[in-house]
């Protein structure tokens, strides 16, 4: 009743109070998301998930209890729209292109090794997703070439987010994570 009052008194409605931003069930899972859409992005050739394929990795891998399909599939259209207007870096190219040569001069040219494209992607972690994505779809033999590459040049492996090791096991790509193990436990 009073907000009726209210409204018949002034021609101007009264200012809203504004709303605290609420958190979403999806929140805790939205790198995960962005990690295999970023993968998909990577891939030679491109490989798109389905949304309904992204939330049954959720569901199973992350254990993503009242997740529905419906936000996933949301988040994921949303977050593909951006990330196809997000240019990479030269580097980032080149690693996604699997140019090794063209690579080799843009980090002799002095482009950072540690480059990330601002999404919390090195150069490494890119190489490590787009080693790993090449080889079932071309059916190549097991290499890491760009990874090993990368390491020698002072990629850092224990970067800050998810360390290389993990990432490269996560993809069961053994050769990356063995050399990465390998390059780690060092002396140095």
């Amino acid at each position: 009743m009073r907000t009726v009052r209210q409204a018949l008194r002034s021609p101007q409605p009264a200012p809203c109070k504004p709303q605290p931003l609420r958190g979403s069930r999806l929140d805790p899972f939205t790198a995960a998301i962005d990690d295999l859409l970023q993968a998909e992005f990577q891939a030679y050739p491109p490989q798109r998930q389905p949304a309904k394929e992204i939330h049954r990795e959720l569901v199973t891998r992350h254990e993503a209890e009242g997740i529905s399909y419906q936000m996933v599939r949301a988040y994921v259209g949303r977050r593909r729209t951006v990330m196809q207007q997000q240019p990479l870096s030269p580097a980032h190219q080149a690693v996604a292109e699997h140019d090794l040569a063209r690579l080799r001069d843009l980090l002799d040219a002095g482009h950072d090794i540690e480059d990330d494209s601002g999404d919390g992607w090195t150069l490494l972690r890119r190489a490590i997703h787009a080693e790993a994505a090449r080889l079932p779809a071309a059916g190549d033999p097991l290499h890491a070439d760009m990874i090993t590459f990368l390491l020698v040049r002072g990629a850092n492996p224990q970067a800050p987010g998810k360390p290389a090791e993990a990432e490269a096991e996560l993809l069961e790509h053994w050769l990356a994570a063995e050399i990465i193990r390998a390059w780690t436990q060092r002396p140095r």
